[in-house]
């Protein structure tokens, strides 16, 4: 960090005596510089904007689906890449300074701490405060989630700052003022019917505290007695539990978010993450706009086919449509083709993954220009589909849509209300004060845009095949739940952190489709008449003795190579440690 500031401040020096005409030295009218900036309305709205990139969602020049490959490296989805994820292959670079990066906060903290320049009446500079104080909660919460403790810097500092050498603090500590911070946003931001449009809303603040506390309370509840946990108490711990009930509370009980739905079962679900303006959607607390036209578009839909896959562990726990565990249902028609794995299931399901003949891309006149047939799986590492299982979900299905780089515009979602129903009675079952009206509420709502059975707390029906044998029924459906509702949308892979679910992940093998389904080379695709992919089991498509694709089965033999001594956090680059040596490095990864 203060190698850092060395640099900026070389920077500095040399474009103050590269140029000396009178007009060079004039400030840039199209940026906001440190000597010039006096907050007004103008000034703060363009510094808070700087920020909103910074919200999850794709990008146009980047790989990737957005939040859509969120759960990679999971136990819901299966990229192409692992190597440099440590619970994954069990390495890790430790001079790479991954993640521990503080130009961020600096940037906000600055704000924070000239803001008082300001002429503006409080009603104006406030909410813009409450923005910068929003986004500081959000990159601390996102530092915290892969570091745990950390030094809390609420000043701007310079190369001579003595808090560059300060020590980290317990998370709890941070915690605490990342929910300080929330709720100065909270009490400051408009509600989203006033707020102006794609700005930060009261609702959106609601929703982080809410992620953030549950995240904390739970975490510091599984991981007590460990190098993992925080300071809290039980009590401490509680209150955590208590402000995530409360915050998503109060969006449902103001009433005005509902769970989109047109009475359309089929497609409802689906058709919420394929919209191009959620303005108007009910369901949307906080989203991102695209328009092509602007010059504002992203690369999503370019690279849908291929990178990731759908992983046989999320497939099979969807529950049947009457709401029973395939293990014990009597119309599960097994997984020896893709109709038949979606079949009688769960309609969220049948929405995650492609079936054959359906389009992976459309023509200029949105005719089905290619079909899908297991087309992507031999492709190369960087394209192709893993598992057999390809992502439907967030893939506008009616017409092309963004196939050059930087022309989606399907728009991405930050925030929805269905993620605050699952918080609410995740933090209620967590406090023992689960009733048949939250389920009501909550559940009930989620499922009844797709169909679904209501949830019946008294009449659940045991599954050999759990995540969690050592839960209560009641616990391992509401995790189900949540598992289900928000799959492949970010949320798994820290799911199972907070909730020290290491037996999911310590030695798992990622599995795909029935391999027996799959064409061999020399076959002709039925839906385009020509050659089949050239699918060669053993040489780009790898398979176990148990009949399942398996895409890591030479790379990583044995499975995820997740050591839960270690790898619930990452590590603290050696440079870092060098700089600072008042840091500690985090648990099991001394000895690296």
């Amino acid at each position: 960090m203060k190698t850092k500031y060395f640099f900026f401040s070389i920077l500095i020096f040399t474009a103050l005596y590269a140029c000396n005409e009178d007009f060079l030295d004039r400030y840039p009218l199209d940026m906001l510089t440190d000597v010039s900036m006096t907050f007004s309305e103008r000034e703060m709205e363009l510094y808070c904007n700087n920020f909103y990139p910074s919200l999850p969602g794709v990008k146009a020049y980047e790989w990737s689906q957005g939040i859509f490959w969120g759960d990679n490296h999971s136990d819901n989805m299966v990229p192409s890449s692992y190597t440099s994820i440590p619970q994954v292959s069990g390495t890790f670079a430790l001079s790479r300074a991954y993640g521990w990066s503080w130009e961020t906060i600096r940037d906000l903290n600055y704000f924070l701490e000239n803001c008082h320049k300001t002429e503006e009446p409080s009603s104006i500079a406030l909410p813009y405060i409450a923005e910068i104080r929003y986004f500081r909660a959000y990159h601390y919460f996102n530092l915290l989630t892969m570091f745990g403790d950390l030094p809390w810097y609420n000043k701007t500092l310079t190369m001579n700052s003595p808090e560059l050498y300060d020590p980290r603090i317990s998370r709890s500590v941070i915690c605490d003022s990342i929910l300080a911070d929330l709720d100065f946003a909270v009490k400051h931001l408009k509600p989203k019917k006033q707020a102006v449009s794609l700005r930060l809303n009261r609702e959106s603040a609601l929703t982080l505290k809410s992620r953030v506390a549950l995240f904390e309370g739970t975490w510091e509840k599984y991981h007590k007695g460990t190098a993992f946990a925080g300071s809290k108490d039980d009590e401490g711990i509680k209150n955590y539990l208590l402000q995530a009930r409360d915050a998503a509370y109060r969006i449902i009980q103001e009433g005005n978010f509902n769970i989109y739905s047109t009475n359309n079962k089929e497609w409802d679900y689906i058709n919420l993450f394929n919209q191009r303006d959620l303005s108007d959607n009910p369901e949307i607390i906080l989203w991102k706009k695209f328009d092509a036209d602007q010059q504002v578009g992203h690369s999503g839909m370019r690279y849908r086919a291929g990178g990731t896959g759908i992983s046989k562990s999320l497939v099979d726990a969807y529950l049947d449509q009457d709401g029973i565990p395939i293990a014990k249902s009597l119309k599960y028609q097994g997984d020896r083709t893709l109709e038949d794995v979606v079949k009688f299931r769960d309609r969220r399901l049948r929405h995650m993954i492609l079936l054959p003949g359906e389009a992976v891309e459309y023509d200029d006149k949105g005719n089905n220009a290619y079909p899908f047939y297991f087309n992507w799986m031999p492709s190369g590492d960087a394209a192709k589909n893993t598992t057999g299982y390809q992502l439907l979900k967030g893939q506008i299905r009616e017409v092309k849509e963004g196939q050059l780089i930087g022309t989606g515009t399907r728009a991405e979602i930050i925030f929805r209300y269905a993620e605050v129903l699952l918080n609410y009675v995740e933090a209620r079952a967590e406090l023992g004060e689960l009733t048949a009206e939250d389920i009501t509420l909550t559940i009930d709502k989620i499922r009844t845009r797709v169909g679904m059975p209501k949830f019946k707390m008294e009449n659940i029906t045991v599954d050999p095949k759990w995540d969690f044998p050592e839960l209560s029924p009641l616990m391992n459906e509401i995790r189900r739940e949540r598992r289900i509702e928000l799959a492949c949308e970010g949320f798994r892979y820290y799911d199972l952190f907070r909730w020290r679910a290491h037996h999911l992940l310590k030695s798992y093998k990622p599995k795909g489709v029935w391999a027996a389904m799959l064409p061999q080379a020399g076959g002709i695709n039925p839906y385009t008449g020509a050659a089949n992919p050239q699918i060669r089991i053993g040489q780009n498509v790898y398979v176990g003795s148990d009949g399942y694709v398996q895409p890591y089965l030479y790379s990583l033999p044995d499975g995820f190579r997740f050591n839960e001594n270690r790898d619930y956090l990452l590590p603290i680059p050696v440079s870092e440690l060098t700089l600072n040596p008042n840091l500690k490095q985090n648990p099991g990864w001394e000895r690296e």
